[in-house]
């Protein structure tokens, strides 16, 4: 993904409204996972580490 946002130069130079359209689309999707996804990964983690 990284490689896709940081080839937006074009002949004008870089366009960073682009760049920052492009971030947001990138960003956005794992970010809601991750509030959706949250007590899951706070309870995996809490398991984990408590033995016995």
């Amino acid at each position: 993904m990284t490689v896709i946002i940081a080839g937006v130069e074009v002949t004008r130079g870089i366009q960073f409204w682009f760049v920052a359209t492009r971030l947001l689309t990138a960003i956005t999707p794992p970010s809601i996972m991750a509030l959706l996804v949250q007590r899951y990964i706070i309870r995996g983690l809490t398991l984990g580490a408590v033995k016995g």
